[in-house]
C-alpha cells in the first residue's frame, strides 16, 4: 500500500473517508496502479465459507497484502484513463453540489431520499472531483451508482441522455461500469447501445473488460480477500438500503485492529471509518449495530460495537451543510 495518512485526516469529507480508510494517498493521474493481468480470473475466485455468514464466525490466518489483488473485472478502473478526463477545465456538473460534504451526505442517505433525478449530476460531480483521481474509489463508486440504476430504468435513460451530451470520457466510463453493476435487462441494453456510439480507446477497454467478466456479488465475497468489497457493501447499502449488505459489512469493522499489513485490517479500517461517519445519524445503521452488539457470536465484535455506540453517543440529526466560501 501507499504511505499512511495521518489519523487526524480521517472522516472530514467523503474524500477523507475513503483515503484515510484505505490508508492511501490519491494516486497521480498519470501513475499506473497495480492491477491483475486477467481481471476475469479475480472475479471468479472461490470465496470462503465465512463470506456468507457472520464474518466473526471464522478467524482465518492473516492474509498479507499482495500486489495485484483486485475486486473484479472493473480492475480496468485501476488504470489511467486517457482523454478529456481529470482535466482542470470545468465540466458541466462540477458545481452540482455545494461541497464534497454535501455530496457525501447525499450519497450516504440516498436510500432515504431517493433523488434519482440527481444521478447524472452526481456522476459528473464525482468524476470532476479529487476523489475520482484515487483509483481506490472507482470500483466502490461504480457499485453505488449501479445500485441506483438497478432500481430505475428511467434513471438509466436519464444518465445516458445527459452524460452523452458532452461525452466526457470519465463520466461515460463510470456510467458504463455502473450499468454493468446494475445488471438489469435495461442496463444491459444501454451498454449495447452505448457500445455502438461511444468511441474512445479507454471506453473500448471498459467494454472489453465488461464483456469477459462475471458480475460481482458482494454478498458472496469476503472483504478479507479484497478490502474494497467492504466499501462496495457500504456503498450498495447507501444506494438501496439493503439490510443484508449492512449486516454483513458491520461485522468486519472490529478487524481494524488486526495485524499491520493484512487484508483483515484494511477491510476493518474501511468499515470502521464509514461506521464512525454514519452511526451518529442513521437510525437503520444504529439499529443493526445495536442488534449485533448483543447477538454477535464473536465476543470481539460485540465488544467493539458496544464501545462504538458509547463513543458516538445518542442518535442525532445530521449537521446542516453550508456552502464552501
Amino acid at each position: 500500500m501507499m504511505p499512511l495518512l495521518r489519523a487526524a485526516s480521517l472522516i472530514l469529507t467523503l474524500t477523507a473517508v475513503l483515503l484515510a480508510a484505505t490508508g492511501c494517498k490519491p494516486a497521480e493521474s498519470d501513475a499506473q496502479a497495480p492491477g491483475p493481468a486477467d481481471a476475469a480470473v479475480a472475479a471468479t475466485n472461490e470465496t470462503s465459507d465465512a463470506a456468507t455468514g457472520d464474518p466473526a464466525d471464522a478467524e482465518p490466518e492473516p492474509q498479507a497484502e499482495t500486489e495485484g489483488a483486485a475486486t473484479d473485472a472493473a480492475a480496468e478502473l485501476d488504470t489511467p484513463i486517457e482523454g478529456n478526463v481529470i482535466t482542470r477545465s470545468l465540466p458541466r456538473f462540477h458545481d452540482a453540489f455545494a461541497s464534497d460534504d454535501e455530496f457525501r451526505q447525499w450519497m450516504e442517505s440516498f436510500y432515504i431520499h431517493q433523488e434519482f433525478e440527481r444521478t447524472p449530476e452526481a456522476i459528473g460531480y464525482y468524476c470532476s472531483s479529487q476523489l475520482f483521481e484515487s483509483y481506490e474509489s472507482r470500483v466502490p463508486m461504480s457499485a453505488f451508482f449501479g445500485g441506483i440504476l438497478a432500481q430505475s430504468d428511467e434513471t438509466v435513460d436519464l444518465c445516458y441522455d445527459e452524460l452523452s451530451l458532452e461525452g466526457r470520457v470519465a463520466e461515460l466510463i463510470m456510467l458504463g461500469y455502473a450499468a454493468w453493476f446494475a445488471n438489469t435487462e435495461h442496463s444491459r441494453d444501454m451498454i449495447f447501445q452505448a457500445r455502438q456510439v461511444w468511441d474512445h480507446e479507454s471506453i473500448k477497454r471498459m467494454f472489453n473488460a465488461i464483456h469477459i467478466s462475471k458480475i460481482v456479488d458482494t454478498l458472496e465475497r469476503d472483504p478479507r480477500e479484497d478490502p474494497r468489497i467492504a466499501l462496495m457493501l457500504w456503498f450498495e447499502f447507501f444506494a438501496t438500503g439493503d439490510e443484508e449488505r449492512l449486516r454483513k459489512v458491520v461485522g468486519y469493522a472490529y478487524m481494524h485492529t488486526a495485524p499491520e499489513g493484512t487484508w483483515q485490517r484494511a477491510a476493518g479500517q474501511y468499515s470502521n471509518a464509514i461506521l464512525t461517519q454514519v452511526l451518529p445519524y442513521d437510525s437503520l445503521v444504529r439499529g443493526v449495530v445495536e442488534e449485533q452488539a448483543v447477538t454477535s457470536t464473536s465476543v470481539a465484535n460485540a465488544n467493539y460495537l458496544t464501545r462504538k455506540l458509547e463513543e458516538v453517543g445518542p442518535l442525532r440529526p445530521r449537521p446542516e451543510i453550508t456552502p464552501e466560501s
